[in-house]
Formats: C-alpha cells, sequence, structure tokens
C-alpha cells in the first residue's frame, strides 16, 4: 500500500516540476538551449512498457510473497505506472520539448539570471561550507593549476618525452593499455586498486569499518549524464557500499585515472568515512546520516591524492601523472564553476579550458560543463576546497605539534566526529590540537 502510494506521489513529483518551471519562466529563469536535449532524452527513457519500468520492483523483492498476492500487486503497480507515473513524465518531457525549448536561455550559468550572481556567492558559501567568495576560489584555482602544470611537467620530462604537453596527452588517449572492452573490466580494475591499499590502511588509520564494499556498473540510463558515477552506502537489504560506475563509451574512457577513483570512491575515501560515520554508535542519529559535500568529497580528494600517495599506492610514472590528471580535473572545476556562473563565461570557453588543462575526453567535458552550469552550479567546488581544508588542517596541525603529531590520531580526529561543516572542522580540530597537548 505504501509502495503503490509513492507511485502516486511520483507523478504529482514530475508534474510538480513541470509546474515549478513554468513559474520560473515567468520569473525570467530558462533552462539553458544546452541542456534541453539531454534533458529531453533522459525523461523520454523513463518511459516504456510497464513491463520493463523502473518503477516495478525488482521480482527479489517480491519473493516472499504468495503467488496470488504478488500477481495482484504486480497488476496494481502496471496500473499506477501507466495510469499516474508514465503520463506525468510525458507531460514534463513535452514541455520541456516543446515550450521550455521555445523560451530557453541562449546562455549558461547563473550569473544571467536575476539575482543571479548573488544567488552563487550564497551557493558557494553553501556547498563549500567555507566563508569563501567566487573571485578568491577563481583566483587559488588559476595559481593550482599553474603549480600542478609544473609537476606534470616533470614527469613527462622524466620520462624523455620531448613534445608539446598536448602531444603526450594525445599520446596517451590513443595508448590503448588504459581502455578496457567490457563493462566488467572496468570493475576489475577498480578493486585491484582497492586490494593494493587494503594491507597499507593501517599505517595511516586506527579503526576500520565493518562494512563491506564492491564494485556496479551505473544504470545505462544515466550514464549519458554522468562523467564517472557516484558511491551508494549500504541499507538494511545489503549492508554493502557500492561505487556505481561508468560503463558505458568505452573506447573513449581512459582508465589512466581508475586508481585515483578507486582510492577516492572506496577506501580510504567515500566508503571507509561513511561506513565509519554510519556505524559509530557514539553519535545521535542525524550525525550519523548527515552528508556535507566539502567534507566528503574533500576527504575523499584528500585521502586519494595524498595519503593514497604516502602510502605507495602510485607506483610508476603513468599512475602519478594520472592522479596529476585527476588533480587537473578537480582544480579545473574550480575555474570553469566560477567562470561559467559568476563571470559570464560562455560553455564553449569552460570546454576549451577543460581541453587544454585536462585529460578528459569530449564526452566527459560536455557532461560535466553541463553539470557545473544548468544542474548543480558550486557543488562540484567542494571537491578540491574539501581537499585544501584537510591538507591545511593537517599542516596546521604537524607546526602546533611537532614531533608529537601522529597521523593516525588526527584522521581519527577527523572522522570520529561525523560529516561536519568545515568551518566547525577547523574549530574542532584547533580543540583537538590542545587535547593533544595536554595529553
Amino acid at each position: 500500500e505504501a509502495y503503490l502510494a509513492m507511485l502516486g506521489k511520483t507523478g504529482e513529483a514530475f508534474d510538480a516540476v513541470r509546474a515549478k518551471m513554468e513559474v520560473q519562466a515567468s520569473r525570467g529563469i530558462a533552462i539553458s538551449s544546452e541542456a534541453i536535449d539531454p534533458v529531453v532524452g533522459y525523461l523520454r527513457g523513463l518511459v516504456g512498457s510497464a513491463a520493463r519500468s523502473g518503477f516495478l520492483p525488482e521480482p527479489s523483492r517480491l519473493a516472499g510473497l504468495a503467488s496470488a498476492d504478488r500477481v495482484a500487486f504486480e497488476a496494481q503497480v502496471t496500473t499506477a505506472v501507466t495510469t499516474k507515473v508514465n503520463p506525468a513524465v510525458v507531460r514534463l518531457a513535452d514541455y520541456v520539448d516543446q515550450a521550455a525549448r521555445k523560451g530557453a536561455a541562449p546562455s549558461v550559468g547563473l550569473w544571467q539570471y536575476p539575482g543571479g550572481k548573488e544567488a552563487y556567492r550564497l551557493l558557494v558559501k553553501r556547498e563549500t561550507t567555507l566563508d569563501i567568495t567566487p573571485e578568491e576560489i577563481h583566483q587559488l584555482a588559476l595559481g593550482a593549476m599553474d603549480t600542478l602544470e609544473a609537476k606534470m611537467k616533470a614527469v613527462r620530462d622524466s620520462r624523455g618525452f620531448r613534445g608539446t604537453k598536448a602531444e603526450f596527452h594525445d599520446q596517451l588517449r590513443g595508448d590503448r593499455r588504459f581502455y578496457v572492452r567490457t563493462p566488467d573490466s572496468v570493475g576489475q580494475r577498480l578493486m585491484t586498486y582497492a586490494a593494493r591499499i587494503e594491507p597499507m590502511m593501517s599505517r595511516a588509520f586506527l579503526r576500520r569499518e565493518k562494512a563491506p564494499y564492491g564494485v556496479r556498473r551505473l544504470d545505462p540510463a544515466l550514464e549519458p549524464s554522468m562523467t564517472y558515477g557516484y558511491y551508494n552506502d549500504g541499507n538494511a537489504r545489503d549492508p554493502s557500499g557500492y561505487y556505481n560506475y561508468n560503463g558505458s563509451d568505452l573506447d573513449q574512457r581512459s582508465l589512466l585515472v581508475i586508481g585515483a577513483i578507486a582510492f577516492h570512491e572506496l577506501i580510504p575515501g567515500h566508503h571507509y568515512q561513511i561506513s565509519l560515520q554510519r556505524e559509530n554508535q557514539a553519535l545521535p542519529p542525524f550525525r550519523r546520516n548527515v552528508y556535507y559535500a566539502g567534507y566528503g568529497e574533500g576527504w575523499g580528494e584528500y585521502t586519494s591524492s595524498v595519503v593514497a600517495a604516502e602510502l605507495g599506492m602510485y607506483r610508476d610514472g603513468y599512475e602519478i601523472y594520472g592522479r596529476y590528471a585527476f588533480d587537473a580535473f578537480f582544480i579545473a572545476r574550480l575555474v570553469v564553476d566560477t567562470g561559467m556562473n559568476f563571470y559570464g563565461w560562455p560553455r564553449s570557453s569552460a570546454v576549451a579550458y577543460m581541453k587544454d588543462h585536462t585529460l578528459e575526453s569530449d564526452v566527459q567535458i560536455n557532461s560535466e560543463t553541463l553539470r557545473y552550469s544548468t544542474r548543480s552550479p558550486a557543488q562540484a567546488l567542494a571537491y578540491r576546497m574539501g581537499r585544501e581544508t584537510f591538507v591545511r588542517l593537517r599542516a596546521e596541525a604537524t607546526r602546533e605539534l611537532g614531533p608529537r603529531f601522529d597521523l593516525r590520531r588526527f584522521h581519527a580526529a577527523i572522522l570520529d566526529p561525523g560529516s561536519l561543516p568545515l568551518f566547525l572542522l577547523e574549530r574542532h580540530i584547533a580543540w583537538w590540537i590542545e587535547q593533544e597537548r595536554a595529553r
């Protein structure tokens, strides 16, 4: 009964999205013309026959029902999908494809809308949980990219490469050792890196999570709108945490950065941090479940770029360069997100910047720049800004404590309170440093 009620509300939710867009349009806020086709394609993909609908529960979830009850329930779900959900999805898809397309904004970014720049300033603070401005982030990123470019050049030089950066990147993009043919092979590569770091975890961390982890392919319907994938923590039915990876366009999807992704998404990144938080009974329930992107994504990047490197996880020039390429990706996000949403960059300028400074494919750059400018402005800032905060706090603790500094205890101090806004984490670590002095 609850599931059938939710299906009814799902149809209402799609209608609510359409109503919201109509009101926004009356206020001069319209979807960008560059996002129309991907959105329409995604929505149309949700509509299929009831037997193939994503809203039909998996058969394994119904296995405990008596046969007659299962058949009756499936019939009711089919009716709800065909009479409530699908018609609402079609209404929304038609609205986007027709009315929204007609009134679509010619540009991307928040800057073009009434109060857009002010809204973006607020989003920057909300997503990073830091008291920082778009201007400060933009300048910080430009400097960080210059520093990183020098490191990447040093790796190229160490391999005896005498061409340009673009030529080296073209060579990497064409190197078939960084490509696989099947989606399962992507998952196998990810788990190989997880197995590599497992024996080294005790060198940097005091505790381990109880929840198991694994990888699985994304729903193919979601893959066109996602560059990489996302992590899902466990639930009552399946306690495992999974990284859901993109298994599409494998001939264009280099795995040069696959190690960096594994350490970011699984251990010591998202799976490790989120599982410890969920399992920490010393925290009240809301703190076991809360998530701040600056903290969570910052932790993923800090552990993947700093801790994994210190543990020797990047073992040759290509793996090191792959990690640097991942750094370039997150730094470039700071530049182009602020560029498109605050400084009025056209998306073509953001695409050109990412092509020049990252190793991402055209497919990936297309989905990423649409994400920053039309779907979730400022959210992508959290990754690198969070990472910078962890690096800074560790440097402060090392300086203040000197020989008393214990890396494993520092990481426990970061992880034990669970996810925090970064401005509160700064205060917490200042308190922890005083406790360490007293100890």
